[in-house]
């Protein structure tokens, strides 16, 4: 880090960021190999750029031990400032079970695990781009899709428990509660509908829902698709056209936010 950044540190902050320098270190040791050789080479630097969010690691008790330094372009919230505190401190608490149940480990023998979420962390910026003090963030929807790595040695130890090598059964179980994961993840702003204007292709339609996802609006080219004018979709839900094997699907995609 800069000089002129690490003199304004009290000795809380620096601690802080000390242990998280230490967990990334030894977490560095769940990256493959051929993932390791890469991080010799010079970083390029649109790298952060291309990526359209930013970089997020979590250990498994809820740590943000790492984010990019562009997250503040995001947040409004500086990389030093949250690096080393707890991401249930900066999400909404109704997602606070859901991150549990990212970061939690249910198939052991998967050394790489998917994940695909949405949160809501808190924002200091404001609609016209200014930042505010924390106490007056609000929260804005992030959509966070990587994998959830984890010690390769727990997976071994997990494969002799099922091969039945019952004198061992102790010895892993004990290592499974101490084996070591993390959530690596890209975060991706998700904008306020209001704030869309991406011009649509002629493969698209619009609509725009109340609350309870009756539709407010469709605009004409939903008849090219579907057939149905758009005065006979206003005031009724889009659950009631939907398949029933997609409703999951539907669920997931639907996100609340304050």
């Amino acid at each position: 880090m800069p000089q002129s950044t690490v003199s304004q540190l009290d000795k809380a902050s620096i601690m802080r960021l000390a242990i998280s320098y230490l967990k990334v270190r030894s977490l560095l040791n769940l990256l493959p190999e051929s993932c390791k050789t890469k991080l010799d080479s010079t970083n390029d630097p649109l790298f952060l750029r291309a990526l359209e969010g930013f970089l997020l690691v979590v250990s498994a008790d809820g740590d943000m031990i790492f984010l990019s330094e562009n997250i503040n372009e995001y947040l409004g919230i500086t990389q030093i400032d949250l690096m080393g505190h707890s991401i249930y401190e900066f999400s909404h608490p109704c997602d606070h079970d859901e991150i549990r149940d990212i970061l939690s480990i249910k198939s052991p023998l998967l050394p790489v695990i998917p994940r695909s979420f949405f949160i809501r962390m808190k924002c200091t910026l404001t609609s016209k781009g200014r930042n505010v003090n924390l106490k007056s963030a609000t929260y804005k929807v992030i959509h966070c899709t990587g994998h959830v790595l984890t010690s390769p040695s727990s997976c071994k130890k997990e494969v002799r428990t099922e091969c039945g090598a019952e004198s061992d059964k102790n010895n892993n179980n004990q290592q499974q509660q101490q084996h070591q994961h993390c959530l690596v993840a890209i975060g991706e702003p998700i904008p306020h509908p209001s704030n869309i204007e991406i011009p649509l292709d002629h493969q698209t339609f619009l609509s725009k829902h109340s609350l309870d996802m009756k539709f407010t609006y469709a605009d004409d080219r939903i008849g090219d698709f579907l057939g149905y004018n758009p005065e006979e979709l206003l005031g009724k839900s889009v659950y009631e056209y939907h398949h029933a094997l997609d409703s999951e699907a539907v669920e997931k995609g639907f996100k609340s936010c304050e």
